[in-house]
């Protein structure tokens, strides 16, 4: 019989260990998916500064465009 209590003892300590392993996986997934939307937000952020900062650059354009032509009709 002690063949049999050990082989159960041996089944719940490779269980024990499985599921330790599985909850370190979760761990890190769930770390790699925080990282992951870091990084999106960050690309966000740069991606709406890049946005604004071009729309600043053709208002400029736009507004050096139109004093061009305000001195071509003056002349």
């Amino acid at each position: 019989m002690s063949g049999n209590r050990n082989a159960k003892k041996n089944a719940e300590s490779m269980i024990g260990k499985a599921k330790d392993k599985l909850e370190h996986g979760q761990e890190v997934i769930n770390q790699d998916m925080r990282r992951a939307g870091q990084r999106v937000k960050g690309a966000a952020k740069d991606a709406q500064a890049n946005l604004e900062h071009g729309e600043e650059r053709a208002r400029e354009g736009m507004e050096h465009a139109a004093d061009d032509m305000k001195d071509a009709m003056n002349r």
